[in-house]
This record gives structure tokens, sequence and C-alpha cells, in this order.
């Protein structure tokens, strides 16, 4: 319980009052996972069936006279704990993002497995032109970034054909927290997310292009990838400013990647970086990029900080929408993505965990996953498969974790079983 939670007992509770959280999983009750208001005794009533008493957000209750906004159950999550950040007055010339759901609802979908292999090569190729990019581009050869702009395609190809495989390759080599990494990984969210708004390939190139390039002028020393080699500057923000003018002429580099760039780091209320500049004025393509670079920050830090697993990250991405995100965009990232991504490490009420092989958008809380350890986290020899959304399927996920909470490689199970992954 948090500082602007209280509980309160059934009897205790009145109508205005927000529900934020209860005592038992929100799975497993009708209400909405986000909270809600009390509006009449009969909710109280339904509430009775579960629990005795509940956590209201004291900041987020009306008292009797004041006006109840609407329930909002477009999106399964459960908020995360109230922000100390005071939401920006809503913007009313923000135009409202057109979804173009049916964009890619007719392409060729390839076998996973044969995506994966793919992707896995492209991957391979980006890591190794962005590791000397810098170097030759302060030396005006233009080449390595003709080569990453050519994988940049293949990865945004492979993405829209399987969106699944592109997600489990940011599980491969999921030690490594290198800067390297962390920018294909932004990619990958971003590609997805892009994919699920109905973006355009060229508009999707072009946000990949940025961000495998947003942080190039955070080295010191090209070709060195550590984080003794991060440049410490007075302003943190400067290093956009060097990666820009390191690929401001390449014939490679249009001004939407330019812009995305610029803008990755902007938010919403006008609190962000380089130049504070509010929601209305932040491109989609800064919006969908910075959106997907902040979640890869929170599951895959860079340094010392704490990871979340993709539960809590989501969480707290959805308390900040229409504060340093647009509302309307944290919540389609959550639905492109799902609350547990292909390959997040989850706990079952059994307490074995098991690792997400598939999650459909009509399944986002119930998906596929492999059980690979027994409740004891001893793993298994043969580990199993189970379909959640499956009637018969008596398992419940209980939580997410991260997937430093067990030495499993998650990256050494794939979609259609368990046994290694062979490049």
């Amino acid at each position: 319980m948090n500082a602007y939670q209280k509980k309160v007992f059934l009897s205790d509770l009145k109508n205005g009052m927000f529900v934020s959280e209860l005592p038992i999983p929100w799975k497993e009750t009708p209400f909405p996972l986000q909270g809600f208001y009390v509006r009449s005794q009969e909710d109280i009533h339904e509430l009775s069936k579960y629990c005795e008493y509940v956590l209201i957000d004291i900041v987020r209750s009306k008292n009797d006279n004041a006006p109840i906004p609407p329930i909002t159950n477009n999106i399964n999550i459960k908020p995360a704990e109230k922000d100390s950040v005071t939401k920006a007055p809503k913007e009313t010339n923000i135009k409202p993002v057109k979804i173009r759901s049916d964009r890619y609802t007719k392409t060729l979908s390839s076998a996973f497995s044969k995506e994966l292999k793919k992707v896995k090569r492209v991957h391979a190729k980006i890591i190794k032109s962005i590791e000397s990019i810098s170097e030759k581009l302060a030396k005006g050869d233009e080449r390595a970034l003709a080569s990453l702009s050519k994988h940049s395609v293949a990865l945004v190809e492979s993405a829209i054909s399987n969106p699944d495989s592109a997600i489990w390759l940011t599980q491969l080599e999921s030690q490594r927290s290198d800067l390297f990494q962390h920018s294909v990984n932004a990619t990958i969210w971003a590609i997805v997310f892009g994919r699920h708004l109905g973006l355009e390939p060229e508009v999707l190139q072009d946000i990949t292009l940025a961000l495998l390039l947003a942080k190039i002028g955070l080295l010191k020393q090209p070709h060195k990838d550590s984080s003794e080699n991060i440049a410490k500057d007075e302003n943190p923000y400067a290093f956009i400013d060097r990666s820009i003018a390191l690929i401001k002429d390449c014939r490679q580099v249009n001004p939407r990647v330019i812009n995305a760039i610029k803008t990755h780091l902007e938010r919403h209320d006008g609190s962000g970086r380089p130049s504070g500049i509010p929601g209305s004025r932040i491109p989609l393509v800064g919006k969908v990029a910075g959106i997907a670079d902040y979640y890869e920050a929170l599951i895959n830090p860079l340094g010392d900080q704490k990871a979340l697993c993709s539960y809590e990250a989501s969480r707290l991405l959805f308390s900040l929408r229409d504060t340093k995100f647009q509302g309307e965009l944290v919540e389609e990232f959550i639905k492109a993505i799902g609350i547990y991504p292909t390959g997040s490490l989850v706990e079952l009420h059994s307490k074995e965990l098991g690792i997400v092989v598939e999650s459909k958008p009509s399944t986002r809380l119930h998906p596929k996953i492999i059980i690979v350890t027994d409740a004891n986290r001893e793993p298994l020899s043969k580990p199993k498969v189970i379909n959640m959304a499956e009637s018969k399927a008596s398992q419940r996920i209980s939580r997410s974790l991260p997937n430093s909470a067990i030495s499993i490689n998650v990256s050494n199970f794939h979609f259609g079983g368990f046994s290694p992954f062979s490049a």
C-alpha cells in the first residue's frame, strides 16, 4: 500500500470512492484491472462476493457531489502507484491517431522458426554495423550507414511478417545490457507498435533507423561499447546533437529520421528534453520512438537500475498516460505488445515458472506458455506447453517476473517446442 492508498472495509465504502487495488488478483474478478469508481450499492454487493475490504486511491476518489468519470475498460491493466507528476492540462489541438489496423491483416505470415532464424541473422549484422558506425561517419565514410539502413529494412520486413519472432529476439543475449542491444530492442518494440498502428513500412523504417542511430553520440570512443565509454556531460542530452551531427548530411537520412531522434526524449507534458516541447508539437514518429525507448529502459536498464518485469513496466507506463506520454498511444502500445509479451517469464499459481511463447491479441491475459521449472524452481527435464486460453487449462498466471529471476536462458526455448535454437 502506498501513501495515496487507504484500506476501506466494504461496510464503509461509498459512492465516488476509487478502488485502486483488491486483496486478490484482478484476473479472478469481473472488475476492470485499471481500477474503478464505486457507483452504486450493486457495485459494493458485487465486491462482497470476492473480498471484505479494498484499497482506495484517496487522490482520485470523489466526494458525494463531485462528478464521477465514465468507466473506461479499453485496456485491461492495473495502474501503477500514484506518480508524483501532476497531469498536464489536456491539449485540445492534438489530433487523434488514425489507426489502420487493417493495413497488415493480409500480410503473409511466415513460420516462427523460419522467421526467427532470419531475424537473428539480421540482428547480428545490425549490431556489427552499429559498433563501428560512429567511427566511420566521423571520417566521412557513409558506407556503414548504407549497410545499416539495408539491414533495418530487413528487420522491419521480418517484424511485419511475424511480430512474435521479432519480440523473441529481444530475449536473445538478454544478459547483454549494453547500448547497442538497447537500441536494437527499442527498435523492435517500436516496429511492433507501429505495425499495430498501421504505419506505412517507410515510416517504420525511418523510426527504426532513428532509434538505431539516436545514441551513437553517447560513445566517447567509437567501436567500444561499455558503461565506462559513455560520455558524461553536464547536459545529459548533449548526445542527441552529436548523434545528429554525425548523420545529418548522409543521403540515407531524411528529415523524418532526424525529427524522430530530436524528439524521442520529449514528453507529452512538456517536461522532456532537449527542447521541452509539448505533445502537440511532438511528431508521431517521435512519440512512437519515445514510448518504445522508455519501455526498453524499464525492462532492460543500462547501468545498475533494477529491471522491471513486463507487467510492472506496463503498469508504470500506463500510469504516465496523458502526463509523460499521450494516453491514447500508451494504451495502443500495451495492446500491441501484450501484458505478457512473447519471451517473458511468468509465475503460475502453482509456483511453477513458465515462458510465454505465444500471445495473441484476443487472448493477451491467457497466453500459451512453456512450463520450465517445478514449484521449487528446479528446471524440468521435459518442459511442457500449456495453452491458457483453452477452457481445460486449470493453471493461472500469478505474476510476471524479470528474466533474471532464473538462470535458464529464455532464448533456448521456442514457439513450437523447447529445443535450443540453431541459426
